[in-house]
């Protein structure tokens, strides 16, 4: 998989993919003074969309300054993914009015 390049809050993050030898005790990890975020690219389709997520919430919350538990991240990451999997219509909803935005 291709790395992906992001914005959180204006700051430039980088998603890349990594062989798990590089993350043999993680699924994914957020590298907050890099801006980065890697993620196994060996995990089942939905573990690895529910990574992103959760890694995602960690790079959001991190930049904002505010700390919420594994837990917390973990259960938020889960739910979503499970809303953005049985509900796509509603995910394209919001990319059509995001997109209206700009």
């Amino acid at each position: 998989m291709l790395d992906i390049n992001f914005t959180v809050q204006g700051r430039p993050w980088t998603l890349q993919f990594v062989d798990k030898r590089q993350l043999p005790e993680a699924l994914g990890i957020t590298m907050y003074e890099e801006q980065q975020i890697e993620i196994r690219q060996d995990l089942e389709q939905v573990t690895m969309a529910d990574t992103v997520i959760h890694e995602l919430i960690h790079a959001t919350t991190g930049t904002l300054g505010v700390e919420l538990t594994e837990q917390q991240v973990h259960q938020t990451a889960t739910a979503l993914t499970e809303v953005w999997a049985n509900n796509p219509e509603l995910f394209d909803l919001i990319i059509r009015l995001i997109r209206r935005q700009q």
